[in-house]
């Protein structure tokens, strides 16, 4: 893994923690750990922050499904949920039904088609995701959650996201 701020120096001006590592490299990371090497058909979300015992982690949820599902693009609900640390990107916890991050009814059928928002995250995705970054920077090293950079972020993942599961980023959000 490669940090964000590779020149030393600049980790030292900036007082940026050695061991942190940017939010491409953490999902990487996410991708290679969240079902523990199990090989199934998946899609994992994109990460939000989630405030869990006192602590700030980020935090994804997994969506399983089968070969009809993805072809006929309806699938339940997502059914598994991790948390990893907020600086060095390791995976600290995996969850499921018995510790769900949502009330949403795991009978309903949930739409993978989007209304074609993408556009709002193509047109500067590096500014979204380093503002991803940064808000974890803050948290790292002044314990202050920048709540409005945030929702900015949030509200980009979200519009971009099909327009049923975008709760499920609302509610595994801090």
């Amino acid at each position: 893994m490669f940090h964000l701020f590779q020149n030393s120096d600049l980790i030292q001006k900036e007082k940026i923690p050695c061991d942190f590592i940017d939010i491409h490299s953490v999902i990487n990371n996410i991708h290679r750990t969240v079902l523990d090497g199990i090989k199934t058909a998946h899609r994992v979300s994109d990460p939000v922050i989630r405030y869990v015992n006192g602590e700030y982690y980020i935090a994804v949820w997994v969506l399983f499904y089968n070969g009809y599902d993805y072809k006929v693009g309806t699938v339940g609900r997502p059914s598994m949920w991790a948390i990893y640390d907020i600086k060095t990107g390791n995976k600290i916890a995996t969850y499921e039904k018995n510790n769900d991050f949502s009330d949403a009814p795991y009978e309903k059928i949930y739409n993978l088609a989007s209304e074609n928002n993408l556009k709002i995250i193509v047109k500067n995705p590096e500014k979204i995701i380093s503002s991803f970054d940064e808000v974890r920077l803050e948290l790292i090293q002044s314990n202050k959650f920048n709540k409005e950079k945030y929702e900015k972020y949030l509200n980009a993942v979200i519009a971009s996201a099909p327009k049923d599961f975008r709760r499920f980023y609302k509610d595994l959000s801090v």
